[in-house]
């Protein structure tokens, strides 16, 4: 998410220092702030401070301890890994999407080919920790497009079309109206992120080429682009 360079200055800045790459670094990559006062980081403050006994002054520990140190592990590497899943899997998505033939007339043909890709998908639902395409009923009546559901995790994915004739001003227009819905059904459920996938017939821009999302947003948007869309002028956003 961030150039080369800078990721090696702040690598080398904080190799000394993992209380930042923890609540600094990953912050970023999840686009969640971490918790410094939630019980998971204070099990890493005593996970690390045994660590540090153990390799500095050769301390011995207790089965229990160790088993404490490994179990603070996974459950980091549970929420790190489960949020992470989702950006990845959004790439694949793209590449996928992007390598067939399909024929998207309208929204819905491009919400079915999201969602059958996440049900129906062998090597996805292979990916750790994934467990299914799950349903969502907001107060309001309306249903999210799509929503998976990684370990203890899950992630609301909202797919729209973007008009050919309003290039990249369209592209924009409809990123922003979407991370609001988004946003918005995030507020009301229990869940801490969010995707858009844009389809457009037009020529992606270098930025929109790979994974987007402003840090500290707990929405990311991924663009596929495809093939003609027919009906151009029937298409019709919804921007609810």
């Amino acid at each position: 998410m961030l150039d080369r360079s800078l990721v090696d200055w702040i690598e080398e800045k904080t190799k000394m220092d993992f209380d930042s790459r923890l609540s600094v670094l990953a912050s970023v990559a999840l686009g969640q702030e971490i918790d410094k006062k939630s019980d998971l980081w204070n099990k890493y403050k005593l996970a690390k401070k045994i660590r540090n006994k153990v390799t500095h002054i050769g301390q011995r520990v207790t089965e229990s301890e160790a088993k404490t140190v490994l179990k603070t592990v996974h459950e980091w590497l549970s929420l790190l890994g489960s949020r992470l899943e989702v950006d990845m899997a959004l790439q694949e998505l793209k590449m996928y999407l992007e390598s067939q033939p399909f024929q998207i007339e309208k929204e819905q043909d491009a919400v079915k080919a999201v969602t059958d890709y996440f049900r129906d998908s062998s090597a996805f639902s292979s990916v750790a920790g994934f467990k299914a395409v799950t349903e969502v009923k907001l107060s309001s009546g309306s249903r999210p497009d799509v929503v998976l559901t990684f370990g203890d995790e899950q992630a609301i994915i909202e797919v729209k079309l973007v008009r050919s004739s309003g290039g990249l001003t369209e592209l924009l227009r409809t990123e922003q109206s979407a991370i609001y819905q988004v946003e918005q059904y995030l507020n009301e459920v229990n869940i801490t992120r969010g995707s858009i996938v844009l389809f457009t017939k037009f020529e992606i821009p270098v930025d929109f080429q790979t994974l987007r999302r402003q840090p500290g947003s707990r929405v990311s948007t991924i663009v596929v682009q495809i093939g003609d869309l027919k009906n151009q002028g029937e298409v019709r956003l919804d921007t609810e």
